[in-house]
């Protein structure tokens, strides 16, 4: 029967996301580390930069005028500052150097892009600074998303100094971290690379391993353990290997047990028939009805012994092409008496092709199949064959919607000696799926179909248009 997707995620996939997601948490938690220290240690520098640049300015601003100088006169110690600061502006290289009261009113400006509300923003700091002392305040972003940091002085009571720097270092981190998250994602993408190559390392021997153990588990004994494995797991596929050889050399002493059992058997029933006959023949009416009844008997477990001898024996096919549409016309002839009895409705619905198989297996198999579904059917049933592509096989499929099959014996339809027939051996099944392995093939009873469907799933590259 086909393997069912599983729930979890294969191995391949666990190792392709465990080290994917790995390296991603690294690479992030790394990047930002880096960006967080680098910025930190720059915003560091930089404010005790601006604030020596700030006393060193704030310190050499003639107090004589400060008095005389308000917010909106043009007149001399306006245009004395403004002069002073420019020349600072341009010796230090900053753009905005200013002066302004306790009331955060501008005085004087090198420029025009200092405002108040910023100054304001910035009270609890200014308010907290002694005449001759220097701060700065937090980095910040502008409107123009580049960083920027102020720096403050004051120089008495009711005046301070202020000047404002272009943070465009932080500018560059900011875009080598996105540096660094790309390098990031390059470095994800060949990690995924890279785990899918070693998942496919890991997956592909196990693969083989369980594939190979599959087979042990269906009684297939005639595959060899893979030999492309190396490393670790050669010694699972020498233990594996050594247990196909063991196992097999059981199996096969166990049918020659059973077979050499069974002929044992079989040569006195053969005695016993023949005694029955005679006296049959000899005997008066009512011994002639117990005799008849023996030889029933003798001859149900005589047909019951050659099905057991049959599953048993060495069987190596003889595989040819052969036509599935004449095949199973074949088949319909041969089972007419018991289709027309039932009056059943045959369908078929086969893609025309040949199948690289032994005739007289694939024959077996069908008969089988087509034998069962006719016998589950009540009178005027239907009953449909089909054959076609799907998902790299070709599918053999024999439907009936007759009584259908109970779940829970399910497991146990293709076991030697299962039946819920009357008279039914329990070998017709176990036969079938023998001949199957034999020739490559796989049967299976489908599960959630409204009729009840038997599939024989044969490789593609067995399968060839007529």
């Amino acid at each position: 029967m086909k393997l069912r997707k599983a729930e979890k995620l294969s191995l391949k996939s666990r190792i392709i996301i465990g080290f994917s997601s790995l390296t991603f948490v690294v690479v992030v938690i790394l990047s930002l580390i880096s960006y967080r220290m680098a910025r930190d240690g720059y915003a560091a520098q930089m404010k005790e930069q601006i604030r020596q640049i700030a006393v060193l300015i704030g310190t050499g601003v003639d107090p004589r005028f400060l008095p005389f100088l308000t917010t909106g006169n043009a007149d001399a110690s306006s245009a004395f500052y403004k002069t002073y600061l420019k020349q600072k502006a341009e010796e230090v290289g900053l753009n905005t150097i200013f002066l302004f009261d306790d009331t955060y009113r501008i005085l004087a400006t090198s420029d025009s892009s200092a405002g108040r509300l910023f100054l304001e923003l910035n009270r609890y700091e200014l308010e907290k600074l002694e005449p001759g002392q220097a701060t700065t305040s937090l980095l910040f972003k502008g409107h123009n998303q580049n960083w920027y940091l102020w720096g403050f002085y004051r120089i008495s009571a009711n005046r301070f100094l202020g000047l404002r720097e272009d943070a465009i270092r932080l500018s560059y981190l900011d875009e080598l971290l996105r540096y660094y998250l790309m390098i990031g994602l390059g470095g994800l993408l060949l990690t995924v690379i890279l785990a899918g190559w070693i998942a496919r390392q890991i997956s592909a021997p196990i693969k083989k391993l369980v594939d190979f153990s599959r087979h042990l588990g269906e009684g297939d004994f005639s595959e060899s353990a893979p030999r492309d494995i190396h490393g670790e797991l050669t010694v699972l596929r020498d233990t594996m290997e050594q247990m196909r050889l063991d196992l097999s050399a059981h199996h096969r002493d166990r049918e020659q047990l059973l077979a050499q059992i069974a002929h044992e058997i079989r040569n006195p029933l053969g005695g016993i028939e023949l005694l029955a006959g005679l006296i049959k023949e000899e005997s008066n009416e009512a011994t002639q009805s117990k005799a008849a009844t023996i030889l029933k008997e003798t001859a149900e477990l005589k047909k019951y012994i050659a099905s057991f001898l049959e599953l048993n024996k060495p069987l190596e096919p003889q595989p040819e092409y052969v036509s599935l549409v004449s095949l199973v016309a074949e088949v319909q002839n041969s089972l007419r008496e018991l289709i027309d009895k039932k009056d059943i409705l045959w369908e078929t619905e086969i893609l025309a092709v040949k199948i690289f198989f032994d005739r007289s297996h694939l024959r077996q198999i069908l008969l089988n199949l087509i034998k069962n579904a006719l016998e589950a059917l009540d009178r005027g049933g239907r009953l449909l064959v089909r054959g076609s592509f799907s998902s790299g096989s070709y599918l053999i499929r024999v439907s009936d919607n007759g009584c259908g099959v109970d779940n829970a014996i399910r497991p146990d339809l293709f076991k030697p000696f299962f039946t819920t027939k009357t008279n039914g051996s329990g070998l017709g099944l176990a036969f079938s799926k023998k001949l199957c392995t034999l020739n490559g093939a796989v049967i299976y009873l489908e599960p959630g179909e409204a009729m009840t469907t038997f599939t024989m799933e044969i490789p593609k590259n067995g399968v060839q248009n007529e």
